[in-house]
């Protein structure tokens, strides 16, 4: 089922453990590979007219190699990479030295068809749809993004990206993020097309967007070379997946088909990490869950930008080739966690999940001292500086480590292991889940640290470091009110808050004298205007309050109730629904009407416990 857009909500460490709920009762989900015919179907799409392909246009900008006009950046990658920062950097924008500010006028483009407009060229389909396309090239990159700023375009947009004879990927506005720019899918080359198609009858009134920059890829994916190079002796520990069996790990089949490789953006850098695709605890959905490391993906902005490969795996044991599947292209930031460094998401588009993707299981339970752990994931090596299809490590868990990690918050947190059968872990890997020999997932990647002394640092090999996962019954409680739940869970969006723990699901409505609406979530400097037990809604203005509701948990001797309060800064007439997400049936309606000056509502009977 397709939801709206769910936003971000980013949480400080110390508001997480207030937040987390008493302890759960154990629970296990086990993994499910769904039925293809089952899948919902995507909507047939026509393929892009490629407009400025076929009628060789010059592209819109051009730029010199990156070693020659982007050095610094450069430098400063390889840099970050080489010090053992966390996520891998892969990438950088690049500015265009004449930005472009295009925007749209019917006039104009009916007088324009066949002809270029604003850096690009016009062309109309059969159907009555504009179509505008051009493109920008960047001289020996890997890969490239293009990021649109200043977007505003009619709804039904639908945009395509692609290479030089290569495979069109579409897009739309979901992928919008609250800057108004929306990031376009990778591209592997050196040049990347781009075309826009209006739908017919839209209205067109200087809408438009911007291109003020482009992103370049610049660590090549192993898969896009022509052949593959061998892993050098100082990576020796990670050890290709494909020369692996259920021997060696009886859950590999299933982890093969739910791992996946996502490239993101943050702050103007592009990075690399690994992740899991989810399953969860009811059997009457099939949500796209993504789970990956908080030092990845911990906002909205980034989540919206993941472009997401599964299945990549080399072709064999000693092959040099592989190949991959595109997954998922941009998701909503669920719930996100510096406590056991988690972040749960959701893909935009459940159709993207490609056909064989394993939903992978997992359990609240922390698995005993001395349990053998597996893993595959996608690392980046840096004496090659290629990023790698599956590679698989193992681990025993380790209770008792000879010395804790700096910055770890609390131990208890995160699973330490040690490194077996000559196996570990590189950059990249960040996020991958860490399973039981069922393929069970237990936690998921925050890096590895040794003992600061001998030097050198760890490298995710040795024997004698600590392999951090994030502690999936840590981060359980958090997870839980999403994949833990018997029935539809409480979606964060645009106009739903979820509060006590994702229990209640509160939604506003609102009416003037001529117009009616959805109150929308509130944000401040990017983050949403929610906690554990309150929300603040809008009507007509993104900066404007206009009213709030607060909840209480009073579940303890005398009350052992639920309680609500509803306050409002309007004279508008609005209606909150508040409904308990574990019985829909259950909900209650506080009502302000038009033309009144509402007064704090308190209702202290609001919902019975649990």
């Amino acid at each position: 089922m397709m939801r709206s857009r769910l936003a971000a909500t980013m949480w400080t460490a110390a508001l997480l453990l207030s937040l987390l709920p008493q302890p759960s009762p154990a629970i296990e989900v086990a993994a499910y590979t769904p039925d293809s015919a089952l899948l919902p179907s995507r909507a047939p799409v026509e393929a892009p007219l490629r407009v400025a392909e076929a009628l060789s246009l010059d592209a819109l900008a051009t730029f010199a190699p990156a070693r020659e006009g982007a050095a610094a950046d450069l430098a400063a990658l390889a840099a970050w990479n080489a010090n053992s920062r966390n996520p891998t950097r892969v990438g950088f924008a690049r500015a265009l030295a004449a930005p472009l500010d295009l925007r749209f006028e019917a006039a104009e483009f009916i007088a324009r068809v066949g002809r270029r407009a604003g850096g690009g060229l016009v062309a109309r389909r059969s159907n009555g749809n504009w179509v505008w396309g051009t493109s920008v090239e960047v001289a020996e990159a890997k890969a490239l993004r293009l990021e649109l700023a200043d977007v505003d375009l009619p709804p039904g947009t639908r945009f395509w990206a692609y290479g030089m004879g290569g495979e069109a990927r579409a897009f739309d506005l979901r992928l919008l993020r609250e800057d108004r720019s929306l990031l376009s899918p990778t591209i592997a080359g050196d040049r990347i097309y781009l075309e826009v198609e209006l739908p017919a009858g839209s209205v067109l009134e200087s809408q438009g967007f911007s291109i003020r920059r482009v992103f370049e890829v610049a660590v090549a994916d192993e898969s896009e070379l022509e052949a593959g190079l061998a892993v050098p002796e100082a990576d020796a520990c990670v050890q290709n997946g494909e020369c692996f069996d259920a021997g060696d790990f009886p859950g590999i089949a299933a982890a093969r088909n739910g791992v996946f490789r996502a490239l993101y953006e943050d702050s103007g850098f592009l990075y690399t990490c690994s992740g899991a695709l989810l399953n969860d605890n009811d059997p009457s959905t099939l949500e796209p869950w993504l789970l990956t490391a908080h030092h990845c993906i911990d906002s909205q902005s980034s989540a919206l930008t993941m472009d997401t490969k599964f299945f990549w795996r080399f072709a064999g044991c000693g092959s040099a080739s592989s190949s991959f599947t595109y997954g998922p292209l941009g998701a909503d930031l669920i719930v996100t966690s510096v406590v056991s460094d988690v972040t749960l998401a959701r893909a935009l588009d459940p159709t993207e999940v490609p056909a064989g993707a394993t939903y992978l299981g997992w359990t609240s339970v922390r698995p005993p001292d001395g349990t053998v752990l597996h893993r595959l994931s996608h690392p980046y090596l840096e004496a090659t500086q290629l990023t790698q299809p599956q590679m698989y490590s193992t681990h025993q868990l380790d209770e008792t480590p000879e010395f804790i990690c700096g910055g770890v918050f609390t131990p208890t947190n995160y699973l330490h292991s040690v490194n077996l059968l000559g196996t570990g872990i590189s950059k990249g890997s960040s996020g991958s889940p860490v399973m039981l020999s069922n393929g069970i997932i237990v936690g998921q990647l925050y890096g590895a640290c040794g003992n600061d002394t001998p030097l050198p640092p760890p490298d995710g090999c040795g024997t004698d470091e600590n392999i951090l996962d994030g502690a999936f019954a840590t981060s359980y409680p958090l997870l839980a009110p999403y994949i833990g739940t018997t029935g539809p869970p409480c979606i964060r969006d645009a106009d739903t808050a979820c509060l006590l723990g994702g229990k209640f699901k509160v939604e506003v409505e609102w009416t003037t004298a001529t117009n009616s609406g959805t109150g929308k979530v509130m944000s401040f400097n990017g983050e949403r205007a929610e906690s554990a037990e309150s929300a603040f809604f809008w009507f007509f203005n993104s900066t404007n309050f206009e009213m709030g509701v607060k909840m209480v948990d009073a579940c303890v001797a005398p009350f052992n109730r639920y309680w609500v309060f509803v306050s409002g800064l309007t004279s508008q007439e609005y209606r909150v629904r508040v409904t308990k997400v574990s019985s829909p049936t259950e909900f209650n309606t506080y009502f302000n009407p038009l033309n009144n000056l509402p007064t704090t509502e308190g209702d202290t009977a609001a919902f019975t416990c649990p």
